[in-house]
């Protein structure tokens, strides 16, 4: 009997004893010190790349000039301005107008007959320059310096005490409109050019200095101031 109750206490008790340190197990399991975290290192970003804004180059000389009016901003393009090639001084020499000898004798007197007393200065000769300088110096009673710059600049004292009592004297810059021109013979850079109008013949001289032709006013009348000026 004895031996009987010890068997079924061992029975209940074992199984007990089983769960319990199965639970201790888990416990300890479930309080186990968890794994040592990882280290993560960033690595340093690069600098950011500073944005240049380019500035746009300089518009051109002769560029056309864009303008905004308006609540719309509507773009308007203004066409630079034209120049007139014909009014152009001395400090500013076209070739097409002295490439040849016949071109020199009609700007002359082309220049001469619509008062563009620049370009007629600009179309003579070096040495009927000094000419006109030296007949002008005398005439008006100023150096030939002082001459020198009024033709040069054109001022108003050589305009109305020379080239326009010139002007008025020159049959030739009344019939440069309708005249035609031809080379009749070409030395030494030296050329005969014919100037024909209405049955009428004017013969020139165009000497060529450096580049250009130019008209040989004095060298071919040395005395053709005294016609305009007697």
């Amino acid at each position: 009997m004895k031996f009987a109750k010890l068997l079924l206490l061992t029975i209940l008790v074992l199984p007990a004893c089983t769960r319990e340190k199965e639970v201790n197990i888990i416990v300890e399991n479930k309080t186990a010190s968890p794994a040592p975290a990882t280290l993560v290192v960033e690595a340093p970003r690069p600098p950011a790349t500073p944005i240049i804004q380019s500035t746009p180059p300089p518009a051109a000389p002769n560029a056309p000039v864009v303008t905004t009016e308006g609540p719309t901003k509507v773009l308007l393009v203004e066409s630079a301005p034209t120049v007139d090639r014909s009014k152009l001084g001395s400090n500013t020499l076209l070739p097409e107008k002295y490439d040849a000898p016949e071109k020199a004798l009609k700007t002359f007197f082309s220049a001469l007959h619509d008062k563009n007393y620049d370009v007629t200065w600009e179309s003579l000769s070096l040495e009927s320059q000094r000419y006109f300088i030296d007949f002008y110096s005398k005439r008006s009673g100023v150096s030939a310096a002082q001459a020198k710059e009024r033709f040069d600049k054109t001022l108003p004292e050589v305009r109305k005490n020379f080239w326009d009592p010139f002007n008025l004297a020159s049959e030739e810059a009344k019939l440069v409109g309708n005249a035609t021109f031809s080379v009749a013979d070409v030395k030494n850079n030296v050329a005969l050019v014919e100037m024909t109008s209405g049955g009428i013949s004017y013969h020139y001289k165009a000497v060529k200095e450096g580049d250009f032709w130019k008209l040989g006013y004095v060298e071919t009348y040395p005395q053709g101031l005294s016609k305009a000026f007697k």
